[in-house]
C-alpha cells in the first residue's frame, strides 16, 4: 500500500482500492481500518470530501426528508456514516476522485 521513495511514503488511492477490497474479501477489518485511516491523510481526498458535502444548508447529503438535510448540522454520528459511505464509495471504484 505505500511505497517508499527517498525516505518518503507515498500513498496512491489505487494501491488502497487494492488492500481495502483484499481486506474486505478476507475479512481483515484491521486492515481496513489502516487503509481508512491512510484514505483520510490524503489531501486530494479531503478536498474531494469538502466539495461533496458543500460549504451551506442548500448542499442535501441525507435523502430523507425528515432527517438532517447537511453535513454540518448531523450529529457526529451521522457525520461518521456519511464519511464512512464517501470512503467506501471511492474505494470500491462507485466514485471517482
Amino acid at each position: 500500500m505505500v511505497m517508499r521513495k527517498g525516505g518518503k511514503m507515498r500513498i496512491t488511492i489505487n494501491k488502497m482500492k487494492k488492500e481495502y477490497q483484499r481486506a474486505i474479501e478476507k475479512e481483515e477489518y484491521e486492515s481496513a481500518d489502516e487503509v481508512a485511516y491512510s484514505f483520510w491523510q490524503v489531501k486530494k481526498v479531503r478536498k474531494a470530501f469538502e466539495k461533496y458535502i458543500g460549504k451551506d444548508e442548500r448542499n442535501r447529503i441525507n435523502s430523507n426528508p425528515y432527517d438532517t438535510p447537511c453535513y454540518k448540522f448531523m450529529k457526529p454520528s451521522e457525520q461518521g456514516c456519511v464519511e464512512g459511505m464517501f470512503m467506501d464509495d471511492v474505494l470500491t471504484g462507485r466514485r471517482t476522485v
